[in-house]
């Protein structure tokens, strides 16, 4: 097949390289742009049926115009002493501009209410019609409400009348009112004006054109009615402002909103920045939302750098190895094409779900994902080029001519090339049987580039080099290629080892390959023991019960995700990814010092009951408030609030209705804005959906906050499933950071084991089938997996080392995409070694064959791996811890395989097998003519 194939591709080369070149026009032309349709975000690709993703479908349905997905927290804090009352009023001065943002908001959701109450009035549905009609006027309400509150923080935005003036028009009924409050807002626009005549040049400070820009549905301040108590800190040192917002919290979109509230903080310091003592005053922006941003953000600078430095490093190691210019253009313009068709291709199949009768499609693309395709490609299209260009120069110093060379060399390595993609997309396709959407998505994405480049390097390259012809060593002239006609027959020994240093190993793997393989296993032994999940000696104190300290040495077995000890050798914070100086960590650090570290990021629980009744002031919220005492009764718990306690103060019996505490909370419990909150008022649902939040002690992200949850899902599910008692039935579903990370461990550990053995197993049957050895091939896939486990250990220890206390435990994302990447890819080089060892061994038999193998192989193998390792290490160069330690332990395993198992393992077992057993393979001899031929 590769004969026919490549007489094809060199004698019509003009063909294949006009038809690369037009179906890369057609695809930059037909295709969407990846970054418009790449998206992001972990927690929204959780299975349908886990519980926070049940808990955002109610709290859709049952909150709909009170259901934040996430939330930044804008924090004003002193360093020493209480706030001031010019503090306070700088942070009434902050949350100003998003109240506009918020009324704007509103007004663009309520416009959309009323095109949709004009339509279904027009279709006679008016019952639907009288439900959006309410809706309309509630957020109607809700944006005069924002745009009120921002008048009355900063009279300096009196133009926002205009945004309410423009609201009230929308009503037919009051349209001589939206004429009065135009012509009032005018008035008090140009009073401020005359007061500060600076105001003239800011026009609308937020319009509804800006409403999308950050999607508020609400904004909490100190002055927030039910709320605004708990924005203030116990030691008065800091002010809360929280904006909710309707994002999840690792939307792209966040990046923009970030960026706003950046850019309006900014300004706010810059106007504070003369104060006398403006150093001792602090402004901070954390919650989730502020660390879905960063994190998009900093994942997008490690794109950028990804590309930039993989690129270089390749031009670098090619400008090594050859020295000429051409033969470094063509790798890389044959990469270049074959990315941007791959990219264009994936990016094209997300769109499929569009066409009639493919609403059934649900393929995605990731913004990290452009990182894998990136490096992998580079650095496998490389080592798909490299081999060939390496047969070719061999065939050329055998004494044949241009176009034979170029055809015999890729005729020569379409067995291993295609073998070598195969075990590669074959191990990544497996990620389709992932529960995790990004998983299931991102693997075959992967794979599908790869076979781009593997079909672009066996047809585009090689019409390339055909097309250049001997020019492509200038500025050099020929080299190494031997005079026409005065060209080695293959089998001649004479001059085969003068390759030195391989020459020497191979001497020395063919002499003692039992000693050097010992020896090799038992240095890697150790980081191979702890990589596989076993805890080195740790030493560990008791104390009995009269007090006597005891210390005592322990060596027990920990795997990736027994947390017998309190903490994974997996980590799921995310805040932890980003480094200390990105906005969302320093906000966070200050929130942490004032606020309960659980107020970023409050646990939801919704209880759903059919006549539940949670209305009822007599019997709902009786047992509303006996469930908030139950739940604070565990020790996680640090508060509960609920309709029966909106502030989340604890439960106190016997306290008198008459006293301030019992008035204030009756009057909270009959607020609007509370009912809004903890009680649904969807006529669908009235009475039978309750809310609780729950603000626990531990971080949202640790593994502490979701042990905590455990607890809590405990506790309500025992309830709900009780033979009696007014639970009795109720559906209890959770929502927020914890409640999703908890389902994020649980499906992604899942998937873990799967997809692991999946690959394994793939991988191994990809190796049998393709080289028919099954001893060969059995220990092949074991070194592989060998050097993942080295690499694993050698990996969590240097992070460990560098990270000191910080250190949690690696990503968890990193021992999975290790995996399927190191066992995938690091076949790469086994199979090279193994079908050139195969091929020589026809030849000159099994140790002589291998003996010619190693020195053949050696460098260029050697060369592959350094390239493949370069592109994983500019994987370092972002900001996202996980890709860092991600691209640190690719690149660490690629070098294992490329000088350890290549070089020494799989080399040291094919020689003890082969001496001991040398009938195994056949020894075909030829005479020097059909050698010369079949080279």
């Amino acid at each position: 097949m590769f004969e026919r194939l490549s007489h094809w591709v060199t004698s019509k080369w003009i063909w294949v390289i006009a038809a690369w070149l037009v179906v890369l026009a057609v695809v930059r032309f037909c295709s969407p742009a990846w970054d418009s349709i790449a998206q992001d975000g972990d927690l929204a690709y959780l299975p349908a049926d886990k519980p926070s993703i049940l808990g955002e479908a109610l709290l859709e349905e049952a909150f709909p115009n009170k259901r934040a997905r996430s939330q930044i927290g804008l924090v004003v804090a002193r360093r020493h002493g209480r706030l001031t009352e010019e503090d306070l009023e700088i942070a009434d001065r902050l949350a100003q501009p998003f109240h506009n943002y918020a009324g704007a908001c509103c007004l663009q959701r309520a416009e959309t209410l009323w095109d949709e109450y004009a339509n279904l009035m027009e279709s006679a549905d008016t019952v639907e019609a009288e439900r959006r009609k309410s809706e309309f006027v509630e957020e109607l309400n809700t944006a005069l409400a924002s745009f009120d509150e921002a008048i009355q923080l900063d009279d300096q935005y009196a133009d926002a009348y205009y945004n309410r003036a423009l609201c009230k028009s929308r009503l037919k009924t009051v349209s001589e009112e939206a004429d009065r409050l135009a012509a009032e807002a005018a008035r008090d626009h140009a009073d401020a004006i005359s007061l500060d005549p600076s105001l003239a040049d800011w026009g609308n400070r937020v319009t509804p054109s800006d409403a999308t820009a950050i999607p508020l549905l609400g904004v909490w301040t100190r002055h927030t009615e039910v709320v605004g108590d708990l924005l203030t800190s116990h030691d008065r040192q800091a002010q809360l402002i929280v904006l909710q917002l309707s994002n999840e919290f690792l939307a792209t979109e966040n990046i923009e909103v970030v960026q706003r509230v950046e850019a309006e903080v900014a300004q706010v310091q810059k106007s504070i920045g003369d104060s006398a003592d403006s150093g001792e005053l602090e402004i901070g922006m954390s919650g989730s939302a502020a660390v879905g941003g960063d994190i998009l953000r900093a994942a997008k600078q490690s794109i950028k750098n990804t590309e930039v430095y993989t690129l270089l490093l390749v031009v670098v190691i090619l400008a090594v190895v050859y020295r000429a210019p051409l033969l470094i253009a063509i790798p890389m313009f044959t990469i270049f094409v074959s990315m941007v068709i791959a990219m264009g291709v994936v990016a094209a199949l997300t769109q499929l779900h569009t066409l009639p009768g493919m609403d059934w499609w649900n393929f995605k693309v990731f913004t990290t994902t452009k990182i894998f395709i990136t490096v992998i490609l580079y650095g496998a299209g490389t080592d798909f080029c490299l081999f060939l260009v390496a047969r070719y120069r061999e065939e050329l110093e055998s004494g044949r001519d241009h176009g034979q060379a170029v055809q015999h060399s890729l005729a020569a390595v379409g067995d291993a090339l295609t073998a070598s993609a195969l075990t590669t997309v074959i191990g990544l396709s497996m990620m389709f049987f992932a529960q995790f959407g990004k998983f299931r998505n991102s693997g075959p994405a992967i794979g599908i580039c790869l076979l781009v480049t593997l079909a672009a390097c066996m047809t585009l390259a090689p019409a390339l080099l055909q097309g250049v012809g001997r020019w492509v060593f200038w500025p050099w002239g020929n080299v190494g290629v031997a005079p026409r006609g005065k060209g080695r027959p293959r089998n001649s020994e004479k001059g085969l080892w003068h390759l030195g240093l391989w020459d020497s190993l191979s001497c020395w793997i063919i002499t003692y390959p039992g000693r050097i393989l010992a020896v090799s296993l038992m240095l890697l032994l150790p980081c191979a023991w702890f990589g596989a999940g076993w805890q080195p000696l740790r030493l560990t104190w008791h104390t009995d019960a009269d007090g006597n300290h005891d210390q005592a040495w322990h060596f027990p077995p920990r795997f990736w995700y027994d947390s017998r000890d309190g903490r994974e050798r997996v980590t799921y914070d995310l805040l932890a990814e980003l480094p200390p100086n990105r906005p969302s960590r320093v906000g966070t650090a200050i929130l942490k010092r004032h606020f309960p570290v659980g107020e970023s990021g409050p646990l939801i629980i919704l209880a759903k009951k059919d006549d539940g009744r949670f209305d009822d002031r007599e019997n709902g919220y009786k047992e509303i408030e006996a469930l908030t005492a139950k739940l604070y009764e565990l020790p996680d718990v640090l508060a509960v609030r609920s309709i029966a306690e909106p502030l989340g103060d604890p439960p106190k019996t016997g306290t008198s209705i008459v006293g301030t505490r019992g008035l204030r909370k009756r009057f909270l419990q009959t607020h609007s804005l509370s009912k809004s909150i903890f009680l649904t008022n969807v006529p669908a649902l009235q009475g039978d959906v309750a809310r609780f939040e729950v603000i626990l002690r531990h971080d949202p992200f640790s593994l502490e906050a979701v042990k905590a949850l455990n607890q809590i899902d405990q506790v309500l599910s025992e309830m709900g499933d009780a033979s009696e008692g007014f639970w009795q039935g109720t559906q209890f579903v959770y929502s927020g950071t914890t409640a999703a990370i908890r389902d994020l461990r649980e499906v992604t550990q899942a998937d873990d084991v799967r997809i692991k053995l999946l690959v394994f197993f793939a991988v191994l049957a990809v190796l049998l089938v393709l080289l028919r050895r099954p001893a060969v091939c059995f220990y092949m896939i074991l070194s592989v997996l060998f050097s993942y486990y080295v690499t694993m250990g050698a990996t969590e220890l240097f992070f460990a080392y560098q990270y000191g206390d910080t250190f949690q435990g690696l990503d968890w994302k990193v021992p999975l995409f290790l995996f399927v990447i190191l066992v995938a890819i690091g076949q790469d080089y086994n199979i090279y070694l193994a079908t050139r060892v195969f091929e020589e061994q026809q030849l000159f038999g099994p140790i002589g064959g291998l003996r010619r193998a190693i020195v053949r192989t050696g460098g260029i193998i050697t060369s592959c791996g350094v390239i493949m390792a370069g592109t994983f290490v500019s994987m370092t160069s972002g900001d996202l811890r996980a890709i860092v330690e991600l691209g640190f332990a690719l690149s660490l395993g690629v070098m294992l395989d490329t000088f350890v198992v290549r070089t020494l393992l799989m080399p040291c077992f094919l020689a003890l097998i082969y001496r001991e057993h040398p009938a195994r393979l056949r020894v075909i001899k030829l005479d020097a003519d059909s050698d010369t031929e079949a080279a």
